[in-house]
């Protein structure tokens, strides 16, 4: 009884607001449309309604489903959609879990990794990615201002993207450096890391306090993988004492300067960066966005990340 009567409650208020609304609305065709957003919002709370119904039932509670939504929605258990993670092949989740049960071995706690400095290079796209949306009257689809003009290919492929690198680590963040590179792609060569990372930015770390250790990807640009005697990475990171180590590849879950570029890239999608001027400038903004506090969140969150992945038969963690 006390059921009906909150339903039919609550049925009489949306109703009531509806209508309230719809007096402060002219007739141009908003009424149809504020009409159309109701009865969407009414299947939606019908479709949520019949999963929780249907969970009642499966589970064989012997409860209504409103019962169990309340009860979930008491212990701040909510519906929503899945975290989505991209699809991992066997050989790479055997390496992901050998490498992940390496490391939660030798370092187990979060103190152990606050020696760590996460580095890692990203990549900001010059313009939006997207098309265009403009505001405009009927009979000027043609008008020179209502139209987009792209840029001759060879052109907008070299100022496509603007290539940055950082590191941050426990009660540390450096600055976003930007990088030049003959590559469209933004890959380092040897030169480039060396000359352009290595000696300008990290060198001065290492002379004011070398106590640390260098975290990178993989990569053959950071004198990774197969390396020779000629390797001038590998000579200027022994010649200058820099303590580092090379992550197994496919683990963006497991470097928590992943989670730093999320921030200042939606940052950035809020803003149109029309040149490389501009995209500079969003980048540093939305870089400065990201606060110490949350990196040292994600530094400690380490060990747990390993053994999520360990867990997980080295699948993609929810990180």
């Amino acid at each position: 009884m006390a059921s009906t009567y909150m339903k039919d409650k609550t049925a009489n208020w949306m109703q009531s607001y509806v209508d309230d609304y719809m007096k402060d609305v002219k007739y141009n065709g908003t009424k149809e449309e504020t009409k159309a957003i109701f009865a969407s919002w009414n299947g939606f709370k019908e479709e949520i309604e019949r999963i929780f119904r249907e969970l009642s039932e499966e589970l064989d509670l012997g409860v209504c489903g409103r019962t169990l939504k309340i009860h979930l929605g008491s212990m701040d258990y909510h519906k929503c959609i899945a975290c989505s993670k991209g699809w991992v092949s066997r050989r790479l989740a055997k390496k992901r879990k050998e490498w992940a049960q390496v490391m939660v071995q030798k370092y187990p706690k979060p103190e152990d990794w606050r020696r760590v400095r996460f580095s890692d290079e990203v990549h900001w796209s010059v313009s939006s990615e997207e098309k265009i949306q403009i505001i405009r009257k009927p009979g000027e689809r043609y008008c020179s201002d209502c139209i987009h003009h792209l840029l001759d290919r060879i052109e907008e492929k070299q100022h496509q993207r603007q290539h940055s690198w950082a590191a941050v680590g426990y009660n540390f963040k450096s600055n976003l450096h930007f990088y030049q590179s003959k590559s469209s792609n933004g890959k380092m060569s040897h030169q480039v890391y060396r000359d352009q990372i290595l000696e300008p930015i990290v060198k001065p770390w290492l002379q004011q306090n070398p106590n640390f250790v260098l975290e990178e990807d993989n990569d053959s640009g950071h004198g990774g993988r197969r390396s020779t005697r000629g390797n001038i990475v590998q000579i200027w990171k022994r010649e200058n004492g820099l303590e580092s180590y090379f992550n197994c590849p496919g683990l963006p879950d497991l470097a928590p300067i992943e989670n730093c570029w999320r921030p200042p890239k939606q940052f950035m999608a809020r803003f149109p960066h029309w040149d490389e001027f501009e995209t500079r400038k969003l980048a540093v903004e939305g870089w400065q966005k990201v606060s110490q506090h949350y990196i040292n969140e994600q530094v400690d969150s380490m060990p747990r990340r390993l053994r999520d992945c360990v867990e997980m038969d080295g699948q993609m963690t929810g990180w």
